[in-house]
């Protein structure tokens, strides 16, 4: 008897299961007015698109008072392969933010993220780079920590790292981040992580971010950061 011919296009090949990762993060933001806690929850999925994906993004956020701040829905887009021999690619990237007037720890219309992001390697053996950077057009406020909460200025951030295997699977790294409100406020962060693969399937992370020349006022003074991820 012939082999029954499977069908593998429709719903069940559109979503399948090995095309979905999820994230969690917990970020500790120690401020000068108080400590905030951040929960980041992330679903990413793979389209059958080539080189696009899309991601859900819901942060929880508590300083005594817990709420959520606004849902994200993004799209990455990984525009260009190996375009120089020390760059293995180039991202972009297209977010929509949603309100959820929770607590509130998000605005009350909806803001759109742009971004731009690419990494490499080095000359130095098991020496790789990244960078990217991203701009918030905030059309009625949005809760940014590193500000101290409730911000209804236009958000930027440039983002580098340098990561370095000190084992197969353990990275020792190097992020630094850059913060600027259109206002004129701004920040920098940089502060050591460790990365860490631990299965094909799931990675763990733990990184610091000391604050420097930060504005007048800033009550920013450390961010600790924990990070784990799940591909299905």
């Amino acid at each position: 008897q012939p082999a029954v011919a499977t069908n593998d296009s429709g719903f069940a090949s559109f979503f399948k299961l090995n095309d979905f990762s999820f994230d969690e993060k917990i970020n500790f933001y120690n401020l000068d007015t108080g400590n905030v806690t951040q929960f980041v929850q992330q679903l990413n999925w793979q389209t059958p698109i080539k080189d696009l994906t899309t991601h859900l993004t819901l942060p929880v956020y508590t300083d005594g008072v817990t709420g959520a701040g606004m849902l994200d829905l993004g799209a990455d887009w990984t525009f260009v392969h190996k375009p120089l021999s020390f760059m293995d690619k180039a991202d972009l990237s297209v977010d929509v933010k949603l309100p959820t007037s929770s607590a509130g720890y998000g605005g009350n219309s909806v803001n759109v993220v742009l971004g731009l992001a690419t990494e490499g390697t080095t000359f130095v053996d098991k020496l790789t780079w990244g960078a990217g950077m991203n701009w918030e057009f905030n059309t009625n406020g949005d809760y940014i920590p590193v500000f101290g909460g409730f911000t209804t200025e236009d958000i930027m951030n440039v983002n580098a790292d340098l990561a370095y295997e000190l084992v197969d699977k353990l990275d020792l790294a190097v992020n630094y981040n850059f913060w600027y409100l259109d206002s004129g406020d701004s920040l920098s962060t940089i502060g050591p992580a460790l990365n860490w693969s631990i299965c094909p399937n799931a990675d763990l992370n733990f990184g610091v971010d000391v604050p420097f020349a930060q504005y007048t006022g800033s009550p920013l003074d450390l961010i600790v950061r924990f990070g784990g991820s799940v591909k299905f």
